[in-house]
Parts: structure tokens; C-alpha cells; sequence
């Protein structure tokens, strides 16, 4: 009992360390994708060139830059909810909580939507470039791994449980 006892305090503060970690990078990244955002849109002067707003293609080029900041700051929160809930949950003895299980599929999404995204930003300075939905090998990679993830973590949830049921 002791040893189980402590290596679950062991993974506890593990766990409380890596929220911490992805608290911090979460907070920075929205933070400077945000700066990033108010720059294309002109409130910040800290580059060479903002977007060049082409008339007819305000909403195209709106749309663009939106679906990137939003999904951005989209993958970063549900990545912090994610690491809070697991911390949450594992002080109340679940492992692995259902409610992850979503956060993590959305994260998939979002994921997906900031890489199409981020390829379509030449769209803002040029908006005579069509839009293109190219994703390379890695985004794919990422967003399959994401999904495969949930997936597993899904079936672990439903094995844990079980076994708690049984004992």
C-alpha cells in the first residue's frame, strides 16, 4: 500500500508540474499569436508590412486570419483544460477521464484548422491567390496522432473503469 501510495504522489506532482508547463506555454503562445493577429490587422506596428486589404477580398481575407487566431488560441486552451482536468481527476482516483476524451478530439480540429489556416495566409497580402487545402505530411501526421491518441485513451478510460467496477 505504501508504494502504490507513493508513486501516486510521485505521478501527481508530475502531472501538477507538466499543467504548470503547459500553462506557461499556452499563456505565451495566445499571447503572442494574438500580438501577431493585431499586427496583419494593422493596431500593432512591430513588422514591415501588414496585410494589404484588397478590396472585394475583405471577407475572404477576414475569414482567413480569424480561423487562424481562433483555432490557434482554440488548441492552446483545450491543450490547458486538457493537462487541468487530468491533473483534477487524478487527485479524485480516475486515471482517465471521460470528459478528456472530447477536449482531445478537439483539439484534432483545431489543429487541422490552424494548419489549413496558416497555408492560406499569403490569401492576406495577395488575395489573387487561390486557396489552397495542401496539407503536408506533418499536419496530417499531428492531427492523425491526435485523434489515434483520443481514441486510445478513450478504450483506456473504459479499462480503467471496468477494472474499478470488478474490484
Amino acid at each position: 500500500y505504501r508504494i502504490m501510495q507513493t508513486n501516486t504522489t510521485r505521478s501527481l506532482k508530475w502531472l501538477k508540474g507538466l499543467t504548470v508547463a503547459v500553462s506557461i506555454y499556452s499563456c505565451i503562445y495566445i499571447i503572442l499569436l494574438t500580438i501577431r493577429a493585431m499586427y496583419y490587422v494593422g493596431w500593432v506596428n512591430i513588422g514591415p508590412e501588414p496585410v494589404k486589404w484588397i478590396e472585394g477580398h475583405e471577407g475572404l481575407q477576414c475569414t482567413i486570419l480569424s480561423i487562424w487566431w481562433l483555432s490557434g488560441v482554440a488548441f492552446n486552451l483545450l491543450m490547458l483544460i486538457f493537462a487541468i482536468n487530468s491533473t483534477r481527476q487524478l487527485k479524485s482516483g480516475t486515471l482517465f477521464p471521460v470528459s478528456n476524451v472530447g477536449i482531445l478530439f478537439g483539439c484534432a480540429a483545431a489543429h487541422l484548422l490552424y494548419k489549413i489556416a496558416t497555408q492560406n495566409m499569403p490569401v492576406l497580402f495577395d488575395a489573387r491567390r487561390s486557396i489552397t487545402f495542401d496539407l503536408g505530411y506533418d499536419e496530417l501526421l499531428i492531427t492523425t496522432f491526435i485523434c489515434i491518441f483520443a481514441i486510445v485513451y478513450k478504450i483506456a478510460g473504459m479499462i480503467a473503469e471496468e477494472n474499478s467496477l470488478t474490484i
